[in-house]
């Protein structure tokens, strides 16, 4: 199910499970679709242990694209989550695949305070750009 929180004055979606198919309505593509659109910016959080982060990426950006070209457009962030279960060499190599598609991504985990404030200053970042 989507989830609604706040950052502030950012309204934040938590829409979980988008997947292949999704914009033909498999799963409950539709109805996350339906809750993307009215997104300025997204989020897009891979796995850190992802077997092809790249190809987990892809799919989403295809499914929005299917649903809804115009969402390829908006301002999009890409993270590499949940590192505190991955070790360093499959950080590392799920960064260089995404490097080669010419996506940089934040690596970020709960258990690293550092990482938290990364996304604390893109979320702030974000809120700037709102105003403007």
């Amino acid at each position: 199910e989507p989830s609604l929180g706040a950052y502030y004055e950012l309204i934040l979606a938590d829409i979980p499970g988008l997947i292949a198919g999704a914009s033909k309505g498999k799963g409950l593509g539709i109805k996350f679709l339906q809750h993307i659109e009215r997104t300025n910016t997204f989020f897009h959080l891979v796995s850190a242990q992802s077997e092809d982060p790249l190809k987990d990426y892809q799919v989403i950006r295809n499914e929005l694209k299917e649903y809804n070209p115009e969402l390829l457009e908006k301002k999009e962030y890409v993270f590499l989550s949940q590192a505190d279960l991955a070790d360093e060499n499959k950080i590392k190599e799920n960064l260089k695949s995404l490097k080669k598609d010419g996506l940089e991504a934040t690596v970020i985990s709960v258990e690293d305070g550092e990482s938290i404030k990364k996304v604390e200053e893109i979320l702030r970042e974000v809120i700037e750009n709102k105003k403007n």
